[in-house]
């Protein structure tokens, strides 16, 4: 199931409707496959479609660093926040957030909705 994030307004800072879902069986795939490089640490991931914007009218880095900041904003740990990935995709702008579980499990207790 989707949720909308934007009830304290945090991630509309970053433009546009948040909408948060697990990923996909393909983006799971590249988890696991990075895992296995990795050594095996177990990972998760979340997606977050921010669907008023586009990919290619946002500076990444920046867009990146903000999406960490409103995690952080609204109660995420600086130690969970170090460990997240941030991979940024076209359709719209789709920021695939991936760390460890115990990152993971913080991330979805979050007030998204």
């Amino acid at each position: 199931g989707e949720v909308h994030a934007g009830a304290t307004g945090d991630l509309l800072l970053l433009g546009g409707t948040a909408v948060a879902d697990v990923c996909t069986a393909d983006d799971l795939a590249e988890v696991l496959a990075a895992e296995d490089a990795a050594g095996g640490s177990e990972t998760d991931c979340i997606e977050f479609r921010f669907v008023d914007l586009r990919f290619q009218d946002i500076d990444h880095v920046a867009f990146k660093h903000e999406l960490l900041e409103s995690l952080g904003s609204i109660g995420l740990s600086r130690p969970a926040l170090a460990e997240l990935q941030i991979t940024l995709k076209e359709g719209s702008v789709i920021a695939e957030v991936r760390g460890p579980v115990a990152a993971m499990t913080q991330v979805g207790q979050l007030p998204l909705s």
